[in-house]
């Protein structure tokens, strides 16, 4: 802990350095800077005017976000979240993806972390982006044969959501009994071959989470029962991405095209990355789906700017 305080005051003193007056802390690496940074600069275009760190950059070993959120509750312990430093004012502004974090009951609530809507960043790719000319360049395909495969672009990730909700199930089911090392979010759905449902698989899963939850039988049967309830509520309202994972959308898809023969052999083993990069350029950072995430970044930089 020591060390921690002593690495937070030395984060502090860099931010007081800087010229910036919102330090902007991010997740990831892939996805989160260039998607946090384009929403950051359109609130804050003078030059200067914010910092990008990643959490892999703070002075400690570490990354993700319980790296970030160590760091935040050391700074909120010492009132550094807001920085006045001879006669300048920063705020420190940290992002978090959401997870399931809300269903948990364990995000932290202040107006210097702002949470993902849905489950990560990478679902407002799928949400937002444009899913047939990225993946026609993507695969280098005929538009007009890609537009074909997609049918209803409009609807394309509730169905794509729906092909693995017995696996959203079965995540959710093991977080809630503690049963991690059974399944989980960090993994490809283990229960689907060839992208449809295994039965005896996802059984043989249910069963593994049961054991590891010490319940009785009768006990595990309702909580799970309860639980699919709740995730069917999400689905038949249009919030499945509040729960499913933005990263698996690009596994579903590239399995798609792929089954459509649009991509074929080593190709397929790089189109989750190549759809991942071609959604985020494809993005419209002034649409009103933005606001989100403007609003709460207006706010602190008016406090910055006092």
């Amino acid at each position: 802990m020591k060390r921690l305080r002593h690495s937070a005051k030395g984060l502090v003193r860099s931010m007081q350095m800087s010229r910036a007056a919102v330090n902007v802390f991010i997740e990831g690496e892939q996805v989160d800077g260039y998607f946090y940074s384009k929403i950051v600069y359109s609130e804050s275009p003078a030059p200067f005017a914010y910092r990008v760190i990643r959490s892999n950059q703070l002075p400690t070993p570490g990354s993700g976000k319980k790296h970030l959120l160590i760091y935040f509750r050391l700074l909120r312990r010492q009132k550094q979240l807001v920085i006045d430093f001879k006669g300048k004012r920063s705020v420190v502004l940290f992002f978090l993806d959401k997870d399931i974090d809300d269903l948990s009951r364990t995000m932290v609530r202040s107006p210097h972390v702002i949470y993902t809507q849905y489950y990560e960043v990478e679902n407002y790719l799928y949400m937002h982006g444009d899913l047939i000319e990225v993946s026609a360049a993507a695969c280098s395909a005929d538009i007009a044969e890609v537009m074909r495969h997609f049918g209803s672009v409009s609807d394309w990730t509730l169905r794509a959501a729906d092909r693995w909700k017995d696996w959203v199930k079965l995540c959710l089911a093991a977080s809630d009994c503690r049963a991690r090392g059974v399944c989980n979010y960090h993994s490809a759905s283990q229960v689907h071959s060839a992208g449809v449902l295994d039965p005896t698989l996802f059984s043989a899963k249910l069963a593994e989470i049961e054991l590891a939850s010490g319940l009785s039988h009768a006990d595990f049967v309702s909580k799970f029962r309860r639980l699919q309830a709740k995730v069917n509520r999400y689905y038949a309202s249009g919030d499945q991405d509040r729960l499913f994972k933005g990263k698996w959308y690009s596994i579903v898809l590239s399995d798609e095209l792929a089954k459509a023969g649009l991509v074929t052999g080593a190709a397929s083993k790089s189109m989750p990355s190549k759809l991942v990069s071609g959604l985020m350029q494809s993005l419209d950072f002034s649409e009103d789906w933005t606001s989100y995430f403007r609003e709460p970044i207006r706010r602190l930089a008016a406090l910055a700017a006092l």
